[in-house]
């Protein structure tokens, strides 16, 4: 077998000599599958490590190559993908035994070192960027049967995915997704200014068939294709012109150009695009060189979700900016909230709220705001850095109010929230009954104030290793929760919701703190649950990783005594990881039995009833991060010196130790 380097990736085979050792496609974008599967493979043994340890099969990777071979990337495309994976940063745990995020040894780094893995790290990663991993696996299925794989070779759902998760990620560090989400918003008709709710992914095979068309595009079969569809029209724009780098025209329903990515004049389109939201009514054949993209939602809820609603499958989740996160998402019914009385009442608002905290009411929860807690007016601060459309907060001052404004920060917050619901238009609001039904129009002010203070607040306590923006679905999956707890018929005083929003439970009743902002986190930036989050016999998470996304609890860098540095959440682009193999969770049990001798001991860790052994020597500390993959990936603290030995919980420490500990005196540094 020979031996090839890591910087020539290409899986190749046994042949002539004089064949190229790929599989090669004809112009019509076909593959000769029998020479394929007749030849065997050559690798490195170092790369059949890295991609058996991802979980995935050697021919997984080659036919993923084979099938995008027909998509090559264009100079400026390639340029990009290159810039997004010199961004992508890996970060080690504690003793080095875990990295978190894109490692310099993941197999993309290898994968894109050919044309054809390029293309389809590039493909996989654009379809992740707006799709659930698994409308993105059902792409690349139809992709693979339309180039007439034999079923003895077709990669397995689960494969698909494998390496659907791995090309996860590379992207975020770049414009795509808000890319997506600034055609989308061209091409929102007046008379419906919001999409950040809509569930509307186009079939799978459409999307593989135009992208066949794509590649006879490429190779000179077709001079120019049409495609008409809904929001995925929207994806598709953004990957030929800024992936591929073709001639891109968008027009919106009304036929009106929206965007194009060269001078008309001198140049024809080489791809048009056409809005058209009753795309499932479209012919089934190509027409010519026109496809149609019909919307997809009925098939992808039966294959992937049979017996029940799960409805994040079908989000397109765009990104929008941080600067304008707000009229973005949720339209001109934001943009009233920022003005005029309602402005000012959520500007009066969000800061009792933050009074109420500084309080000490929730000692833990405004631990997150620095070492000495919450102060008065961090909190709007902090939802001001977030949200930069909330500086634009009217100060009109208190004269124009009929009656007394309260002193007390609880009482003052509920007496402004009262206000923005008396302003607010929303039938829930005007309290009609009579209504059936939903109008997405009717945006209700309350919950998208609650929304912000709830975000803002757990936002406090991330710390952004990659720069990422928010999805539109997640924002608006956050509100929609939010207005389904203010119409339960207890809900009487909106100070029921703000205990909630400060012990962490207003979106669920999710009793672990931690894994309750991870699960938001989740929704906020992948639009969707990480299904580890939603595992009921998954417990004591730590760190989760899913749809190129790691988020992860500072416990996991050292023990410190620093609750406001320990409890952060980091995010970042990549996956969790020990050497080469990717796992999508560690949890702090189970864990063998030998190891966790006298947790018990460290339940509430302060100088007074730490064990006088460890508080009066801790220099003489010796702290390991060990590590148990036995059954799942657990990681718990060993710390210990000649005198004593003890086991310490991460996510007990960081949940309810360290908080518990930080009302008292100050005590040692561990680390």
């Amino acid at each position: 077998m020979a031996d090839l380097s890591d910087e020539s990736m290409a899986l190749t085979r046994r042949g002539d000599p004089g064949i190229n050792t790929s599989a090669s496609f004809t112009q019509q974008g076909t593959v000769d599958w029998t020479r394929l599967a007749g030849g065997g493979f050559s690798v490195s043994l170092d790369i059949v490590r890295r991609i058996s340890s991802a979980g995935l099969e050697p021919f997984t990777v080659a036919v993923a190559q084979q099938i995008c071979r027909s998509l090559p990337l264009g100079p400026a495309g390639e340029k990009r993908l290159q810039e997004c994976l010199s961004q992508l940063r890996s970060f080690s745990s504690f003793g080095d035994m875990i990295w978190l995020g894109f490692g310099v040894r993941h197999i993309l780094r290898t994968l894109v070192q050919t044309s054809e893995g390029a293309s389809a790290v590039a493909l996989c990663a654009s379809l992740t960027e707006v799709h659930s991993p698994e409308v993105s696996t059902l792409v690349m299925i139809e992709l693979a049967k339309r180039h007439k794989t034999p079923v003895d070779l077709m990669p397995s759902f689960v494969q698909w995915q494998t390496f659907i998760e791995a090309c996860g990620g590379v992207l975020k560090p770049s414009s795509f997704a808000l890319k997506v989400q600034m055609i989308l918003a061209l091409s929102r008709p007046k008379k419906n200014p919001i999409y950040g709710h809509e569930y509307h992914v186009s079939l799978p095979s459409d999307m593989a068939e135009v992208l066949e068309g794509v590649a006879k595009l490429r190779s000179g079969t077709l001079r120019r294709i049409t495609v008409i569809g809904g929001p995925a029209c929207a994806w598709l724009a953004v990957f030929v012109d800024w992936i591929l780098g073709l001639a891109v025209q968008v027009r919106a329903e009304d036929d009106t150009v929206i965007y194009s990515n060269f001078d008309e004049k001198r140049h024809s389109a080489q791809v048009i695009v056409k809005f058209n939201e009753n795309g499932e009514e479209l012919g089934l054949k190509q027409i010519e060189e026109t496809f149609a993209l019909r919307n997809g939602n009925s098939l992808i809820m039966r294959q992937l979700a049979p017996g029940r609603q799960n409805y994040e499958l079908l989000r397109l989740n765009n990104c929008v900016p941080w600067e304008t996160a707000l009229t973005s998402t949720f339209g001109r019914k934001a943009a009233n909230l920022l003005h005029g009385n309602k402005g000012w009442y959520l500007l009066q608002a969000i800061s009792a709220a933050g009074d109420a905290l500084a309080d000490g009411k929730c000692h833990e929860q405004g631990l997150r705001y620095g070492q000495g807690g919450v102060r008065r007016g961090a909190f709007l601060v902090n939802a001001q850095r977030w949200f930069p459309e909330l500086q634009q907060l009217p100060d009109i001052g208190e004269t124009f109010m009929c009656t007394p404004i309260p002193e007390e920060p609880s009482a003052r917050y509920e007496y402004f929230m009262q206000a923005l619901r008396a302003s607010c238009e929303c039938r829930f609001c005007q309290q009609d009954t009579t209504a059936v039904g939903g109008n997405h129009g009717d945006v209700c002010s309350l919950a998208l104030a609650l929304m912000i203070c709830l975000v803002s607040h757990e936002l406090a306590q991330l710390e952004m290793e990659t720069n990422l923006s928010p999805t539109a679905s997640g924002l608006w999956y956050l509100y929609e929760r939010i207005q389904d707890l203010l119409k339960r018929p207890f809900v009487e005083q909106v100070t029921v919701v703000l205990e909630k929003l400060f012990n962490g439970l207003i979106i669920t009743d999710e009793p672990d703190p931690l894994k309750h902002s991870m699960w938001l986190f989740s929704i906020l930036f992948a639009g969707f649950r990480f299904r580890s989050l939603i595992d009921v016999d998954i417990d004591q998470v730590v760190a989760v990783a899913e749809a190129g996304i790691c988020i992860y609890s500072g416990v996991l860098l050292g023990l410190i005594d620093r609750y406001d540095l320990v409890g952060k959440i980091h995010i970042t682009a990549g996956v969790i990881g020990i050497g080469a193999k990717h796992y999508e969770h560690i949890s702090c049990a189970p864990f063998s039995k030998e190891l966790e001798t006298n947790t018990e001991q460290l339940s509430i860790w302060t100088s007074s009833d730490i064990n006088p052994v460890l508080s009066r020597r801790p220099k003489e500390l010796e702290i390991e991060l060990m590590v148990d993959v036995l059954h799942r990936l657990a990681a718990g603290y060993c710390v210990s010196n000649k005198d004593a030995r003890f086991w310490i919980n991460p996510w007990r420490f960081v949940t309810k130790t360290l908080p518990a500990a930080s009302k008292h005196t100050k005590y040692e540094l561990l680390l």
